[in-house]
């Protein structure tokens, strides 16, 4: 449920599973919805990825002419679709009125809505036509197909003695394909031009659709490695389909087919006899997830979810019910079998928060009591107070990492054996590896008795090595560092207790990325992948992080990268980007559309740390959260005042997008202080923030923002919810809103009705004249998860056009 309920930020990096857990992997597009393998098993509070695994090529000497002066760009002549809006919808929250005149388009099935789109579509063509011509819009096209059009290597995992696993992209596939390969073959050291070899296609998502709209998300392999269990989501919802291919033959098992999975986990027995996932209830009227129709249209709360154990060879209908809650029908529940199959371990959350009570019960206990299975369970922590994720164990005893006490995390010792037993009484946790000012990302167990674990250090990744002397439950000591080729992003991992070796692989902003083979007992490295971008050369660039000053004092992080050689006189055309929500730290990744965009605006790509995020810890997050979250808004402020202040830019020249929580981040801030920006792309952005809670997966990020049902929540809410904050007194920056029709974790009618509020209350204003609001919406497609590579470029190719227009760009 974990990381998949929550907003997606810019990106998600792909760590496969160093155990037969679920795997994620990195997408053209926003992330798959699994789990970092090494990440802990459910934690809700940070999700996956936009435009990552991109390249560049800078061959082309004569590529976009670009002009440094500001110059006065033609006036556009905008001709808004006329919105009907129903003033009678009044509705008393908390004493106070408020009128929701765009309702209607709540109900997105309606006629009237279909109508609504379709207008919005036509004026958002007929401005890029006018604005920007088809020639040039297809030329930016063609540039962004080229510089994508590079080799991509996932992360490789190994399962079971034989196979080694991996994700490669031969440059413009819309889905990237599983290979697999002896590990014999794989662990050769990488040599230039390296080829898949021996490697065999293992499971091919472009052959499951003719558009590349169906997407591989959540999977995972048995401990032997002989079956992958997979989820395919289509057309960009979350809902997913998960079968079962035999790794041998490359082919599916006939009747294991699961429908209707969302926000699920999968945990396979270590007999490979089936595994335990979560599901809703189908939705009323809708048949299948498979059909790529209907399903991830609705907007109806998901409600009631349900875990389930599938015995392989048999129909889902018989699957066995493991556990629910019908009295709490928010709560969302995952399990995972520990490593030696032992015990289940039942994770339960109710939001975003990252918070979970920790159940636990006897693996061979469970099986055989069938329906009676949640019987069987002995409840740990039964309260939601701290995260309690699951690492390793010995036996009973249990290392789990936790933010109890230790707002940056830390991992602790555990022996159940006593609750197992029925001795109750509360668990006595010990500090196995004690909280660190630096925050503790992840942690895997590898290679019998080491510990690998990974820390967010100012925003950089950092992998430590500690050995277990005295088992999991007992102090840590720590080894060495492991090596990495700069300052960056570990972007995947994997590794297990049976292997000697672990793989992972790194990226950073001038860094394509590689992927390695370490042997922690010897320290010994090999490189198995490196990612070259032809024409690309980092040199020509420069990252720098920067430090900040926001409203109340506090310091924020911010990383900037530009050309070399950039002067700081204020034309500089800058993209500034945030997200600033659950937990969630944005640091370093590769992207060629981003070299793209800078080469096109000849300026500056900045990415704020700001609060809310993860970056330095849940003190930082929860410094951004609920009555706090002006903080959030006022940091990003401050980031384009320093970019300002500093001879970066000035607000003509200056651009801000953001994804998701970042969509309510740049709106809100539009809003604020429309005069400090000139451009903003606003992309699937939570925006009414009375109403956010009634939809699919919406009541889930009541822990990040309060509830509106609540009154003292309700009167922070009101104050920054974008829809109920637009200002028709004061002239906007140029907004591009984008959403998609099967966007089923932040529902298009957000976009709708902002759009809609917008185009009445500001976009015919005469200060108005000429700065577009418009609103781009795509169809079969959702958050953006799996998004097929062609329609990423389509969208980026309108971002960008847009954003050279309205900075007045020459191109």
């Amino acid at each position: 449920p974990t990381r998949s309920v929550g907003l997606t930020p810019p990106r998600r990096i792909q760590l496969s599973s160093p155990r037969p857990r679920t795997e994620t992997r990195k997408e053209t597009g926003m992330p798959a919805l699994g789990r970092k393998a090494s990440e802990p098993l459910c934690t809700p509070s940070k999700l996956g990825a936009m435009l990552s695994n991109d390249s560049l090529d800078v061959s082309d000497a004569n590529w976009f002419a670009l002009l440094q002066c500001a110059h006065a760009h033609e006036k556009c002549s905008i001709s808004y679709p006329p919105v009907r809006r129903d003033e009678s919808v009044v509705e008393t929250l908390h004493g106070r009125g408020v009128a929701d005149p765009y309702r209607w388009l709540e109900d997105e099935d309606s006629p009237s809505t279909k109508a609504f789109v379709d207008a919005q579509a036509r004026t958002f063509a007929s401005y890029m036509e006018q604005m920007v011509g088809s020639a040039k819009r297809d030329d930016v096209c063609a540039k962004l197909r080229k510089m994508y059009n590079y080799e991509k290597w996932g992360c490789p995992s190994r399962h079971g003695e034989r196979y080694c696993f991996f994700s490669h992209n031969s440059g413009l596939q819309n889905q990237s394909v599983m290979y697999k390969q002896q590990c014999a073959a794989l662990q050769t050291k990488h040599s230039p031009g390296r080829t898949l070899g021996s490697a065999q296609v293992l499971l091919d998502p472009n052959a499951l659709s003719a558009d590349g709209t169906a997407a591989v998300g959540t999977r995972a392999f048995s401990r032997d490695g002989s079956k992958l269990a997979y989820a395919v989501s289509r057309s960009g919802s979350d809902w997913a389909t998960i079968r079962v291919r035999d790794v041998r033959t490359c082919t599916d098992l006939g009747p294991d087919v699961i429908q209707w999975v969302k926000f699920s986990h999968i945990s396979w027995t270590p007999d490979g006899a089936g595994f335990f996932y979560s599901r809703y209830d189908a939705p009323k009227g809708l048949a299948t997830t498979d059909d790529g129709g209907a399903a991830g249209t609705e907007t109806t709360a998901s409600k009631f979810h349900k875990l389930y154990y599938h015995a392989l060879g048999t129909p889902q209908h018989v699957d066995v019910l493991v556990w629910d809650d019908p009295e709490h029908e928010d709560y969302m529940f995952a399990a995972e079998v520990t490593d030696d199959g032992a015990y289940v371990l039942l994770t339960i959350f109710e939001s975003c928060d990252p918070v979970n009570k920790l159940y636990a019960a006897p693996l061979d206990a469970l099986l055989a009591a069938a329906a009676d299975a949640r019987t069987t369970f002995v409840r740990l922590v039964d309260d939601f107070r701290a995260q309690f994720e699951y690492v390793a164990n010995d036996g009973a005893k249990l290392l789990l990492k936790t933010n109890l006490d230790a707002p940056s995390y830390k991992l602790v010792g555990v022996d159940i054996s006593g609750a197992l037993g029925g001795g109750g009484g509360a668990l006595t946790f010990s500090d196995a590896l004690p909280e660190s000012e630096h925050v503790l990302e992840w942690a895997q167990c590898v290679a019998g008795d080491r510990l690998i674990c990974c820390y967010v250090e100012h925003v950089k990744n950092v992998l430590k090595q500690y050995t277990l002397p005295s088992g999991v439950a007992a102090p840590c000591v720590f080894e060495r560092d492991v090596p990495l080729p700069s300052l960056g992003t570990v972007s995947g991992f994997s590794g297990e207790r049976a292997h000697e070796e672990v793989y992972y692989s790194f990226t950073s902003f001038l860094y394509p990325g590689s992927a390695y083979m370490y042997e922690p007992r010897t320290g010994k490295l090999t490189l198995i992948f490196e990612t070259v971008v032809p024409g690309f050369k980092a040199s020509r660039y420069v990252t720098e992080q920067a430090f900040y000053t926001s409203k109340d004092g506090t310091r924020v992080p911010m990383f900037l990268v530009h050309g070399r050689g950039l002067k700081k006189d204020g034309n500089n055309a800058t993209l500034l980007y945030g997200y600033g929500g659950f937990a969630i730290s944005l640091t370093p990744y590769f992207s060629a559309f981003r070299l793209v965009l800078l080469q096109l605006l000849g300026g500056v790509y900045a990415l704020a740390n700001i609060r809310g995020g993860g970056e330095y810890g849940e003190t930082w997050h929860q410094a951004g959260t609920k009555a706090h979250k002006q903080r959030v808004f006022d940091d990003f402020h401050g980031a384009a005042e320093h970019l300002i202040r500093a001879g970066y830019t000035r607000p003509a020249k200056l651009a801000i997008q953001g994804g998701s929580n970042g969509g309510l981040l740049v709106a809100a801030c539009a809003n604020q202080r429309p005069e400090l920006y000139g451009a903003v792309l606003c992309q699937v952005g939570v925006l009414d923030m009375l109403r956010f809670h009634k939809f699919t997966i919406g009541h889930a990020w009541m822990s990040e923002y309060g509830s509106p049902d609540d009154a003292a929540d309700f009167e922070h809410i009101i104050k920054y919810s974008p829809l109920h904050t637009v200002r028709a007194d004061k002239r906007y920056p140029a907004m591009l809103l984008l959403t998609a029709d099967h966007d089923d974790r932040v529902v298009p009618l957000h976009t709708f009705k902002h759009i809609a509020t917008l185009q009445h209350l500001v976009a015919r204003q005469p200060q108005q004249e000429g700065v577009a609001i418009l609103a781009r919406i795509e169809r079969k497609a959702g958050h953006g998860a799996g998004k097929p590579t062609e329609k990423v470029i389509e969208e980026a190719a309108d971002m960008y056009c847009f954003l050279l227009v309205n900075l007045d760009v020459a191109f």
